[in-house]
């Protein structure tokens, strides 16, 4: 049973989800601009002297890695007995620094492909676009995550 304190307030939630929202529409948007004003897919394997063919997957990597460490990181040091409303402006900063630091592999992946027309890069950006939608917000995730 739901009680006062443990019920996550719908102007918070709603706030959180349009933010993700935003964001999510934005790469969506870059993406279809790069798709429709780029050369047609290229498929090289290994495009010569082409820095990003290394640093896109490692930074893709290192993007959702990194984001989900720092995410957790700043949930465990929420103490337990902050009010609530200080829980939730708490989780919701942690939140906005994970969506950026996901976002930044996905620009560099797009700006690649803008570049280049490599299908790889595109995938990749793809890929992290799906992933970001995974991560939007609801009440249970932000319960599960706050122990509430």
């Amino acid at each position: 049973m739901p009680t006062e304190q443990n019920t996550i307030p719908k102007p918070f939630l709603q706030t959180l989800s349009m933010l993700h929202i935003g964001l999510l529409i934005g790469l969506v948007a870059f993406t279809f601009f790069a798709y429709y004003t780029g050369d047609a897919l290229k498929t090289e394997s290994y495009p010569n002297g082409d820095v990003f063919f290394y640093l896109v997957p490692i930074g893709a990597i290192i993007g959702y890695f990194i984001s989900n460490s720092v995410f957790k990181k700043m949930i465990d040091k929420i103490p337990m007995k902050l009010p609530l409303q200080s829980k939730l402006a708490r989780y919701q900063s942690a939140s906005l620094i994970k969506y950026a630091i996901l976002e930044a592999p996905a620009f560099l992946a797009l700006f690649a492909f803008l570049q280049s027309s490599n299908a790889l890069y595109l995938t990749i950006a793809v890929t992290l676009i799906i992933y970001f939608f995974t991560q939007r917000p609801t009440e249970d995730k932000i319960k599960k995550a706050l122990s509430l």
